[in-house]
């Protein structure tokens, strides 16, 4: 029995639009810890990343029927709800005998609707790797799946939906991700994330403590960190072993004890000469200590989720952070010689024109390295989601519409908050992206920054998508 786990594709004429070429480019980090764990299991596993390299539904299932497998395994996110349902569909018309398992955020969190689909035959809800195995063991003993927790199953009366598998609580007893079945060079991040290739991401946290009205928690809200011993070991196979020359922590780095204790870890083993980093934290993370480790241990950029330059808006948003503390971290990542990536959100609940705009005033005020002006999206499983819902300010349930760039696109935001229009919306993304990006003190400082041909190359294309985008 074999399956091929697919990172599945989305419709970046909708979702990304004039700025498709910037779709960030990087190894699935969930489905290498999947195809991993599946491996270690004995278990037949291939991969395929069809939203990488931006294959037709058509294209995925040709792919997929020249692996020779049994299964199908699809990774879906909610733009890529749309295309995953119709590879499922054209798999199940060329060989009904097929089987097909969504997992991954979208599934997680819709479970019932994505099982409604005569295509779809299991969804795996939260962390995949033991729900999935025991899944296999099960379909190939031809057991009972009422057994099996974390699955849902069934359609009409008689749709089945488990108890909730248990967190894996220890991640060190997890296996290294399988990055070796991915082809590690042809990786291109965006400039943001650029500081070398090959490229992967590390897992170090899973599951966050945080109740963010729009982030969804689908694999829990009990953080789990690798311990600091296993985390070297993730990086000396990834440097040592395959070559990776830069590696970003996400979602969330820790910091506090653990960010300390693995800055000094990676010192002493001297692996700060070997690769870059980067990693996303929270502002109210960061200290003056942490910061200079986190330099000396390789660190070259850091990645804030500010989104607001309005504290009434963040509380609204339950960020919990103040804007003295997005200051203060600002001005100790700078002095500490890290640049900075500023994710802001526009069109947040209770926000108007006027407070949007000062969130752009805020944005140039930081003058980070890099930013993000994303639109609010209600995403399903979010507190946002529940609520415009139920203010009925969700224009449409096109999944492929529910994207923060609805402005480089031909559709309107599918989110507009009560004050504001869609077209004021999307005009206020562009003027935020036009006055940050095109001020020529800006252009001039990354351009002296530059240090490859290739950082060269990637900054260019960024560049003129950029400018695509921007024009009406």
């Amino acid at each position: 029995m074999k399956i091929v786990l697919i990172h599945s594709p989305i419709n970046t004429e909708k979702t990304l639009g004039k700025i498709k070429k910037l779709n960030p480019s990087i190894p699935p980090t969930g489905l290498a810890c999947l195809a991993g764990y599946l491996r270690e299991k004995g278990v037949d596993v291939a991969v395929m990343d069809a939203y990488k390299d931006n294959l037709t539904a058509d294209e995925t299932v040709e792919k997929f029927f020249q692996e020779g497998a049994d299964i199908a395994g699809l990774s879906v996110s909610t733009p890529g709800a749309p295309i995953a349902h119709e590879i499922a569909r054209k798999i199940k018309r060329r060989n009904p005998k097929i089987i097909t398992i969504f997992g991954g955020v979208h599934p997680t969190l819709m479970p019932k609707e994505t099982t409604s689909d005569e295509a779809v035959d299991f969804v795996v809800r939260g962390e995949g790797e033991l729900v999935l195995t025991e899944l296999l063991q099960t379909i190939k003993q031809n057991g009972d799946f009422k057994q099996v927790r974390g699955i849902s199953y069934g359609k009409g009366s008689e749709y089945h939906q488990n108890q909730n598998k248990e967190i894996i609580k220890n991640l060190d007893t997890l296996p290294l991700p399988a990055w070796d079945l991915f082809d590690l060079k042809n990786y291109t991040p965006p400039p943001h994330w650029d500081l070398g290739v090959p490229f992967v991401s590390i897992p170090i946290l899973r599951g966050c403590p945080h109740r963010c009205t729009f982030c969804c928690l689908p694999l829990g809200k009990t953080p789990r960190t690798l311990s600091v011993n296993r985390a070297t070991e993730y990086i000396n196979h990834a440097v040592n072993k395959l070559g990776v020359k830069a590696i970003m922590f996400n979602p969330l780095f820790p910091g506090g004890k653990f960010g300390k204790e693995f800055c000094q870890k990676i010192i002493e083993a001297r692996l700060n000469k070997k690769f870059s980093w980067l990693a996303e934290i929270r502002v109210d993370y960061v200290d003056e200590g942490l910061l200079n480790l986190m330099k000396e241990a390789g660190c070259k950029r850091v990645a804030f989720g500010i989104e607001s330059g309005v504290q009434s808006i963040l509380d609204g948003i339950k960020k919990g952070i103040t804007l003295e503390q997005v200051r203060m971290a600002v001005e100790l990542t700078k002095k500490a010689g890290i640049e900075i990536i500023a994710y802001f959100i526009l069109g947040l609940p209770g926000e108007t024109k006027d407070l949007s705009e000062q969130t752009i005033r805020f944005a140039k005020e930081l003058n980070p390295d890099y930013v993000k002006f994303n639109l609010a999206v209600p995403y399903p499983g979010t507190e946002m989601y529940d609520q415009a819902l139920k203010d009925g300010l969700i224009q449409s349930m096109d999944w492929e519409r529910f994207t923060s760039f609805s402005s480089m696109t031909a559709y309107e935001p599918i989110y507009t908050p009560k004050g504001m229009v869609p077209a004021e919306l999307m005009k206020l993304q562009k003027t935020a992206l036009k006055e940050f990006y095109m001020r020529p003190s800006y252009i001039l400082k990354r351009i002296l920054k530059l240090r490859s041909k290739r950082e060269l190359m990637n900054v260019l294309r960024a560049g003129l998508s950029l400018i695509k985008g921007l024009r009406n």
